[in-house]
């Protein structure tokens, strides 16, 4: 019998599980020669106690306990080296790897949530993306308070550049725009931005970039991604407004800027050529609940897909 275990996160203001008790139960219903063990307190940030998982084939354990009996760990953001260690060449580590910004090589095996593609798509990457997009935009809006050290801009009286029209890009300049911002995005992809031309007037698109035309903008928003590549550097702080706000959520693959390197919630940003830097690599985190909820319907499908290949 396949033994999964789900573990607790230990990153900075992480509060999400990988897999909900619910979809749990329907990965148990569906390949009946798994079990699941979950770490003690693993989805309470999100709202699910250790008796909402505990049942008949779900067994409460340590983290240590996890680590020696579990063939899969599953979790969300990736491991420290100290817990990476720990496995050994017939556990399987699962969970978000960002392997471009990684130079490691565990003895373990390793799958990317990232990775994992269903007809040309990314789902689990694509619905996290679609929240960093979001939050992008209000967390960079805190930023732009005096009191916070940004110029003291209203969202709704700021422009917003985004750089990267994929998943994280819309879903940022489409939130700004809904909050009253001045928005443009830009993408070498053309397809892309006919699509968000004709259903976002609003929102100046362009594809060719000179990176000097920054200092017109209030926040610049990092959304570059090339799959399993690092994030190319297409921005350069010392062009953009003094006291305006780079939002790099890009900092997952390396960044977008020669000057980005990674945060955390608790000092969520740091100024180098006077501009405020955010580049927080785990911005989902803190919506537990609701980021949660969308990574387990995806999780299940890929836990799935791995027991099928067995």
């Amino acid at each position: 019998m396949i033994t999964i275990g789900l573990r607790k996160e230990t990153k900075s203001h992480e509060y999400r599980v990988a897999l909900n008790p619910g979809r749990m139960l329907d990965v148990l219903c569906t390949h009946g020669y798994c079990r699941f063990i979950v770490e003690e307190g693993a989805g309470l940030a999100s709202g699910f106690s250790n008796d909402d998982y505990d049942s008949d084939r779900i067994t409460i354990v340590t983290r240590d306990e996890l680590f020696e009996q579990a063939d899969i760990v599953l979790g969300v953001k990736e491991l420290d080296d100290d817990d990476l260690n720990k496995l050994s060449k017939d556990q399987t580590d699962v969970c978000f790897q960002h392997f471009a910004a990684h130079d490691r090589t565990p003895v373990c095996k390793q799958l990317a949530f990232e990775e994992y593609c269903v007809d040309g798509k990314y789902p689990i990457l694509q619905a996290m993306s679609r929240i960093a997009g979001k939050l992008a935009i209000l967390e960079g809006s805190r930023f732009l308070l005096n009191h916070n050290g940004g110029n003291g801009v209203m969202l709704e009286d700021s422009t917003v550049v985004v750089i990267g029209a994929g998943v994280v890009g819309l879903n940022a300049a489409v939130k700004a725009l809904a909050l009253g911002a001045d928005v443009s995005i830009v993408d070498i992809d053309l397809a892309k931005l006919r699509t968000i031309n004709e259903l976002y007037p609003e929102i100046d698109t362009f594809r060719y970039w000179n990176k000097g035309d920054l200092n017109v903008f209030d926040i610049v928003v990092g959304a570059a991604y090339v799959p399993k590549q690092k994030a190319p550097k297409l921005i350069d702080t010392k062009k953009m407004k003094s006291g305006s706000i780079l939002v790099d959520v890009s900092i997952d693959q390396g960044g977008s800027s020669d000057t980005s390197r990674p945060t955390t919630h608790d000092e969520p940003t740091y100024i180098e050529n006077d501009v405020i830097h955010y580049c927080v690599p785990n911005i989902p985190g803190i919506v537990g609940k609701s980021a949660s909820y969308y990574l387990s319907f995806e999780v299940e499908r890929f836990i799935k897909s791995i027991l099928d290949g067995i």
